[in-house]
């Protein structure tokens, strides 16, 4: 599924008054690219966040989550030994990105960063300094030239994307957008200009 940044506005807005004040009970590893964190707000609710590309996203849920195979990950052993017990303060979204961020209070601030974006969609656990201390996929020079995700380096948002704020957008910005693609259907240039 592809989620785009409106998508991500509006989860951000659904989940901050749902789980802002979240204790976190027990953390989760359905599988390799996939965190679940079993949170009490008076009731026992799932959170699980996925890397995978087939089921990227969250999924916000009642029903007990699963412990997958095989041995914990760097990003659940990380989460395990920093979050149990800590708060869940708030979820928020940059301004016109891809990306959640879950705010933890524990025994020191912490941050989970949802990056949903697509193939490329990572879990990184970040310190109060913004530091990589866990993800679910690590990204090296070799494999980028935008950014790193490594531990013990500092956090670097996805790159952004050149393309207009839809809230900044004019009839006129419109006009040009389909003018400097004339071949293209509208809603193919509308899609890589705005």
């Amino acid at each position: 599924m592809y989620i785009d940044y409106l998508t991500t506005a509006a989860l951000a807005r659904e989940l901050e008054p749902k789980l802002a004040g979240a204790r976190v009970q027990e953390i989760l590893q359905p599988d390799r690219l996939s965190i679940a964190f079993e949170l009490y707000t008076g009731a026992r609710i799932y959170l699980t966040l996925s890397a995978d590309a087939r089921r990227e996203g969250l999924l916000l849920n009642n029903a007990k989550v699963r412990r997958g195979e095989g041995a914990a990950t760097q990003l659940t052993l990380a989460a395990r030994s920093r979050l149990a017990g800590a708060r869940l303060l708030h979820v928020e979204q940059p301004p016109f990105e891809r990306i959640l961020t879950f705010s933890f209070k524990g025994a020191q601030p912490l941050q989970i960063v949802a990056e949903l974006t697509g193939r490329m969609a990572n879990i990184i656990l970040l310190d109060d300094t913004d530091t990589v201390l866990a993800s679910s996929r690590r990204v090296t020079q070799d494999m980028t030239r935008a950014r790193v995700v490594l531990p013990g380096v500092a956090y670097e948002p996805p790159p952004p994307q050149h393309k207009a704020p839809i809230d900044s957008l004019g009839a006129a910005a419109l006009a040009q957008a389909l003018a400097d693609a004339p071949t293209r259907p509208a809603w193919r240039a509308l899609l890589r200009s705005v």
